[in-house]
């Protein structure tokens, strides 16, 4: 079996043409990260070295724990600039003593760089603790109303956001603008598109169809190494740019110093009822993603198997995958829900979970596109096993 394996693998993926696309792919991917930091980083368009000094020297004395005596002192330094910039009183021309340049570009520069995230930070307690109350007002309301999975949904809301708070202060430039990225996402179903559609077709096309029909693993060992081969060569794809994407992220921004810190730590994500740190929901992305892509392709490799050329193979399979982008980008919740691509891009599904009823019981509708992405593949391997053990295009 692990020969049967290694050679679909050399057949289909190991091959001189995918390697060069592969790593054509990884530097293209790798410029567009260094083109979404000149787009995203607080330092774009602040190109005098001195802004990059002035934050290292405030970031190091800021960063961790929000203590009384940090935010005294910010506020202490930051007051005095927005008061003489918010009466007028400063020069556009170079000021001495200034953190960059003059008091306005220093009231500019601390309030991106650190207010911002400050004053987010120091009032998410508050607003947790508003969510918690109001969700168990609701509580007791539905239970008097006898609207059990009301209650159920507002106990699980109670639930997520008690005790939270933001203790820390970390620059998330970098984690923000990874979970937002989605570049190499694309590339990856291409590849996959790309890859798994000659998985059977090819066999036809050669007329290995014809000896394959006389081999003793010419059935179920051949069928289940093509299979394996393909679910290989996602997984190591999936892989391989998550680890550049966090790599060069990571090189561009200089630190991901918040992986640790608790999600809802950005902005995006305050509603969400995930409480894990940033690295780990990373690592449920990739996961995610993983799982999404298996499902598109088994729909490339079940179009493949029922197809007559490879041409019009990956014609059908473009025009279905266009058809699942058309269906995701309509505004129709159960249609997202039920479609591999709200896992291809999953944070969507965590930034403000929705549930369903299921007997009284609220099932986090996050839940939906992992149950019919593993519905999607095993209705293919069953078509494509009963399909391939019938004759292999007989």
């Amino acid at each position: 079996m692990r020969q049967l394996v290694y050679y679909e693998s050399r057949k289909h993926f190991l091959t001189k043409q995918m390697f060069v696309m592969v790593l054509i792919l990884l530097i293209v991917n790798a410029i567009k990260i260094s083109s979404v930091f000149r787009e995203q980083s607080a330092f774009t368009d602040l190109n005098e070295d001195c802004f990059r000094e002035a934050y290292d020297k405030l970031y190091k004395t800021y960063k961790g724990e929000l203590t009384d005596k940090k935010l005294k002192d910010f506020m202490d330094l930051y007051q005095p600039i927005k008061d003489k910039v918010d009466a007028g009183a400063y020069s556009t021309k170079a000021e001495k003593g200034a953190l960059t340049i003059n008091s306005f570009s220093d009231c500019l520069f601390l309030g991106r760089c650190f207010l911002d995230d400050i004053e987010y930070e120091t009032a998410y307690e508050d607003y947790a603790n508003t969510v918690v109350r109001n969700a168990v007002s609701n509580i007791s309301f539905f239970k008097s109303k006898k609207h059990s999975f009301e209650a159920n949904v507002n106990y699980k809301i109670a639930k997520a956001f008690y005790q939270r708070k933001l203790a820390n202060f970390y620059n998330t430039d970098g984690f923000r603008s990874l979970l937002y990225y989605d570049f190499s996402t694309i590339i990856i179903i291409l590849l996959c598109l790309y890859g798994c559609s000659s998985v059977f077709i090819k066999e036809e096309e050669t007329e290995m169809h014809l000896l394959l029909k006389t081999s003793v693993k010419g059935k179920g060992a051949s069928f289940a190494a093509k299979i394996t081969s393909c679910m290989l060569f996602v997984f190591f794809i999936c892989i391989l740019f998550s680890i550049e994407d966090y790599t060069f992220f990571f090189i561009n921004f200089g630190n991901m110093d918040g992986f640790s810190e608790p999600l809802y730590i950005l902005e995006g994500f305050k509603d969400t009822l995930l409480n894990i740190n940033l690295i780990s929901f990373y690592i449920l992305c990739v996961i995610s993603k993983l799982i999404g892509i298996c499902g598109f392709a088994f729909i490339f490799m079940m179009v493949s198997l029922f197809g007559k050329n490879t041409l019009s193979v990956l014609v059908v399979n473009i025009v279905m995958l266009a058809g699942i982008i058309g269906t995701y980008t309509i505004n129709v919740s159960t249609l997202k829900y039920v479609n591999p691509l709200s896992l291809v891009f999953g944070r969507k599904l965590f930034m403000r979970q929705e549930f369903i009823k299921l007997h009284n019981y609220p099932l986090s509708n996050s839940l939906l596109p992992y149950i019919f992405s593993g519905i999607i593949i095993m209705i293919g391997i069953a078509l494509m096993s009963r399909r391939w053990k019938r004759g292999v295009k007989s």
